[in-house]
Formats: structure tokens, C-alpha cells, sequence
């Protein structure tokens, strides 16, 4: 435990030599937040003074502020993430004013590749398909818009556990190179499930080169943080308690890590 103390403060830490209590607070005077565990906050306009709880797995800081201090403005908000190129993303007016639809399948990719589909009519008839694209890439793809209708996609996406019968199927028709191209079976053939492969199939073609790029970088990107969370495994977040009224500090107890 480290301070900076006022009298009022004081009283907290005698308070904290007695039983360990829960954070208890009775009176709308204060504000907590959570933020990083280190460094401290700074010093903040109307701040008399502070104490840092050691609480093991992350601290508890009381800080005691000038009745009727303001509220310091909170953190800024992380920067967004890094959007896809624009040919990956759906024109939202295109999302808007076309009939609407949700797919949801399940894809499994194998060695070839090869893509197994599965999912659900709107008339509730399963159905699936057989592939000759790699589905793995359209993982950042979450909407897509044909000229007939507006698509929400949830795909569950995952590598095969092993070599795929649907293999020979891709051979048999020809299918294991050249253009994208399916075989779906005769439940499949719904307007949606037909509208929504063949523009799959025809943006893959036509958007290979993008698709991999943003692959590789969102690869990159995760490659990237799970070496920070390696090299810096993270804390808990502190807890930040401001009080602005002196009864409070009274009644305030945290316990510290035994």
C-alpha cells in the first residue's frame, strides 16, 4: 500500500486495519471507474489527496476531491479498428432498400479446397452444398447485397477435421480447378440459398486478391497482439473511487490482499 493522504483519508486506513468489508457506498458522491493498472491516474483539478489499495490481482484507488470538484472528462475511447478495403464491405444503401434476409451456415473448409455448406431454407429444409472456394476468407465478410436482395451472414466457419468425401464430388464434375463453382444438393434450391452462392462465388473470383490481403493483415494483426498479451500479460483494471463528501470517507472500507 502506498499514500498520499489527507486527514479524512486517514480514517479510511484505520478503517481498512478492521474487518474486511465489501466496497460499500450509501451516498451518490462519488464516482468509480475502471483503467489500467499502471501507472497511477495523474493528478487531477480538486484532488486533495489519495490512497492505493493493493488488492493482489489489482488496486483499489480512493481518491478525495474538493466538494463540488468536476467530474474529470472520461478516457478516450479506444481508435476504431481497421476497416476492410472498401470492395469488402456492403453499400449500406444497398443493405437498406432491398428485401432483407439472414443466412446462417455452417462451412467447414478442407484441403483442396474444399468448402462443405450447411444450413436452412426459410421454409425450414436443410440443405447443403459443395464448394470448390476457400470460405475461410470471407471470415470479415458480414453483409453482402445481390441485385435482388439484402443479406445479414452469420457463417460458423472452421477447418475440417479431416479429408472431405465431397472431394470426389468437385472431381467428378470437374470442379477442383478453375472458376468458383458449387454443387448444391436438391433441397438447397431456394431462391435465397441459390441468389446468395452465386454472388459468393462470383465476388471470390472477382475480389480474390483483395479477399487474401485482408486475410493476411487480420492474421498479422492477431499474430501481433497475442505477442503483446505474451511479452505484457495484462492486470485486472484498478478501480478509481473519487469522493467528493467527507461522511463518506467515514463509512468507506475496501480490504486489502492478505
Amino acid at each position: 500500500m502506498s499514500s498520499r493522504t489527507s486527514p479524512s483519508l486517514r480514517r479510511v486506513l484505520r478503517a481498512l486495519r478492521g474487518p474486511a468489508a465489501a466496497l460499500a457506498l450509501a451516498a451518490p458522491a462519488f464516482a468509480a471507474d475502471a483503467t489500467p493498472a499502471s501507472p497511477q491516474p495523474a493528478v487531477i483539478p480538486g484532488e486533495i489527496g489519495r490512497t492505493v489499495i493493493d488488492q493482489g490481482d489489482h488496486r483499489t484507488i480512493i481518491i478525495e476531491m474538493v466538494p463540488g470538484a468536476p467530474v474529470p472528462p472520461p478516457p478516450p475511447a479506444p481508435p476504431e479498428p481497421v476497416q476492410p478495403p472498401a470492395v469488402l464491405r456492403a453499400d449500406p444503401a444497398d443493405l437498406e432498400n432491398k428485401p432483407s434476409h439472414a443466412l446462417f451456415w455452417s462451412i467447414s473448409v478442407y484441403p483442396g479446397p474444399c468448402s462443405v455448406i450447411e444450413g436452412t431454407t426459410a421454409d425450414h429444409r436443410p440443405w447443403r452444398a459443395v464448394s470448390n472456394i476457400d470460405f475461410r476468407l470471407f471470415r470479415q465478410v458480414t453483409s453482402f447485397a445481390t441485385a435482388r436482395a439484402a443479406y445479414d451472414w452469420f457463417p460458423a466457419i472452421a477447418d475440417g477435421e479431416a479429408d472431405a468425401p465431397e472431394r470426389q464430388t468437385l472431381a467428378a464434375a470437374g470442379l477442383e480447378n478453375g472458376p468458383a463453382a458449387y454443387r448444391l444438393d436438391p433441397a438447397g434450391r431456394s431462391a435465397e440459398v441459390i441468389d446468395a452462392l452465386d454472388y459468393l462465388h462470383a465476388f471470390y473470383d472477382a475480389n480474390h486478391a483483395a479477399l487474401l490481403a485482408e486475410t493476411a493483415r487480420i492474421q498479422a494483426e492477431n499474430d501481433r497482439r497475442e505477442r503483446e498479451l505474451r511479452e505484457h500479460p495484462p492486470r485486472k483494471a484498478d478501480n478509481i473511487v473519487r469522493v467528493s463528501d467527507p461522511n463518506l470517507l467515514r463509512n468507506l472500507q475496501i480490504a486489502p490482499a492478505k
